[in-house]
Formats: C-alpha cells, structure tokens, sequence
C-alpha cells in the first residue's frame, strides 16, 4: 500500500529480464485503487556456443571456468565462446593441466595428454606407497609410469610405520625415491 496525494501519476514497473511496463493513475480524495500488472518476458537471444569434444590421456575430469563438464571423453559439449579456462585433473593421483583458451562458434575438439615419467620407488623393508593419497602399489617393483609433476609420497611399512617424502617426476625420466624405516 502506497499513500498518493490527489491527482494524476505516472507508474513505473522493471525487472530484470522483463519488458518495462508503464501506467497511468488518477486518483480522487480517500480513494483506493488497486493496480494488477502482468510482466512480460523479454525475448532472450540464444547464447553463442562453440561445439566442444575433450578427449586425452590418463583419465581425467574436465572443469571450465571452474565447473565439472565429467570424466573424459566428453562429446559435442556447449561451451559459451569467449576465453576460458580448461583444467584437466586425473582421477588417479590428482594431476593437474589448466590452460585459457579462446573459443569460437563451431566445432572444436580440445586434447590433452598428459607428459608421463617413471618413478621408481625403493624402500628398506618393502612397504605399500600412495602418491598424492591414491595408493601406487608395493615399492621395490619396476618403475611406475606416472604424469610428470610434484607428489606427496607415502610409504607405509608392515610394522605401521611411515615416512612421508616430496618427489618431482619430470617428463621423460626416470625419478628415483629411495625410503628407509
């Protein structure tokens, strides 16, 4: 409710995303009045997108402008054009690549593959190993082929003890983790 002094006025109805709606009002003395006003919708103009598939190797998930699109490979996804930013995270170790790119209408096929490196990890006695949490299998074996990147290694050996060490695994080599009880 809304008190107005005698005469005429002008109302003004917006919202965002509704067409603006304007009407008259003529008021007389201890008069009220009720106004009922339907807003319209605007037409909205569809969004340019650009047809994206994302496809490479290990598995990973696909984030853009920080949204989970899902596990790769991914089909014909509508991504909005303009620049962005791609992040490719492996299931398995939590890796991570993250690149802007800008896209146009049309179709486009975007890949990453992760550079790959051997770690090979030792321990005296024999323990189980996770990297970055995920469990690696048993040290003592032929080297692992991992992403190349940083990791958080952990041995656990069969008494229960631990040793937690850093490693970086570059593209194309062989890193070396040696771990003692």
């Amino acid at each position: 409710r809304y008190k107005l002094s005698v005469g005429s006025h002008r109302l003004k109805v917006t919202k965002s995303g509704y067409a603006t709606v304007y009407r008259t009002l003529n008021l007389g003395g201890n008069q009220e009045q009720r106004v009922l006003i339907k807003l319209n919708p605007l037409e909205q103009k569809p969004k340019d997108f650009a047809l994206v598939s994302f496809g490479g190797y290990p598995t990973s998930k696909v984030f853009v402008d920080g949204k989970l699109l899902g596990k790769i490979p991914l089909f014909k996804r509508k991504i909005p054009i303009g620049m962005r930013t791609i992040v490719y995270r492996t299931t398995r170790f939590g890796a991570k690549f993250q690149r802007r790119v800008k896209f146009r209408k049309g179709r486009r096929i975007f890949r990453h593959k992760f550079p790959m490196g051997k770690l090979w990890l030792l321990s005296r006695p024999a323990a189980k190993v996770y990297l970055n949490g995920d469990y690696v299998g048993r040290s003592m074996r032929p080297p692992y082929s991992v992403p190349a990147g940083s990791y958080k290694v952990r041995f656990v050996f069969p008494n229960g003890g631990r040793k937690t060490m850093r490693v970086r695994v570059r593209r194309g080599r062989k890193t070396r983790l040696v771990a003692r009880q």
